[in-house]
């Protein structure tokens, strides 16, 4: 628009309230200038790119919550639930009925076990977790549960123990790896009913080995799983579902080398 066609008033209405000899309107009129006679507005530039500033956040509505507030919301949550909760949590079923029993171990009728939180003088010890079962009807002491072991065996020695010879064993060409890359062949699988607690599997297979070993019974996880068996080294014992359907914890052997009567050492 041509500026000498406009009053005074009209400039003020438009947000000019004065120009100067320069053409420059002052004041709020900083956004217009005056070009061949024209009134002209200018490009209003952002303060933030004015001035390199990044640009501004605005807060969010009352009652929204923030990624970073539901960050610090979590972690405290997270450090109440450790400093108040049991180490070990595990849910063994779907049923919908509880019943609360304040033991060392917690067992909530063949729903779920809980492990309690250990003092540091319980938890210093390096002993492998041992039990003692029933192989054939036998009692057997020295019994390892070894979850780092995918398989069950027990060493050629016991085979007279269980009343078994060479000719009960299913031909096999296995061969065991050790933790050390060393290699060992079996000499078959021999099919044996074991108890621990008081559930019994029937049929389990267990690979026999020459050798010496520091265990009489060796299973492994084909024998956890198979028994949906929790074991804790840490709280040397064992718990699963027994032949009931209800959950029970298999306290382990703390004197495995000590001979007892009536027991296979």
């Amino acid at each position: 628009m041509n500026i000498a066609q406009y009053s005074v008033e009209a400039l003020n209405r438009a947000g000019v309230r004065e120009v100067d000899l320069l053409g420059k309107p002052s004041g709020r009129s900083f956004d217009y200038y005056v070009l061949n006679g024209t009134l002209k507005r200018k490009r209003r530039v952002p303060r933030s790119e004015k001035y390199g500033l990044p640009p501004r956040i605005l807060p969010p509505p009352t009652g929204w919550v923030t990624g970073k507030e539901v960050l610090e919301s979590s972690k405290k949550e997270i450090q109440e639930t450790k400093a108040q909760c049991d180490i070990l949590y595990v849910d063994l079923s779907q049923k919908d009925n509880s019943t609360e029993d304040k033991q060392e171990v917690e067992i909530d009728a063949a729903e779920k076990v809980i492990f309690k939180r250990l003092n540091m003088k319980l938890t210093k010890h390096l002993r492998p977790l041992y039990v003692k079962a029933l192989v054939n009807g036998i009692p057997v002491a020295k019994v390892l549960i070894d979850n780092g072991v995918a398989i069950n065996t027990f060493p050629s020695r016991m085979m007279r123990t269980f009343a078994k010879t060479e000719s009960d064993m299913i031909p096999t060409e296995v061969i065991l790896t050790s933790f050390n890359g060393g290699a060992t062949s079996t000499k078959g699988v021999m099919p044996l009913d074991i108890t621990v607690g008081t559930t019994t599997r029937t049929t389990v297979f267990f690979f026999v080995i020459d050798g010496p070993t520091s265990y009489n019974v060796l299973l492994g996880r084909d024998w956890i799983h198979g028994s949906r068996c929790i074991p804790s080294l840490l709280h040397q014992c064992l718990v699963f579902w027994n032949d009931k359907g209800e959950a029970e914890v298999v306290q382990a052997d703390h004197r495995p080398f000590v001979v007892e009567a009536n027991s296979v050492y």
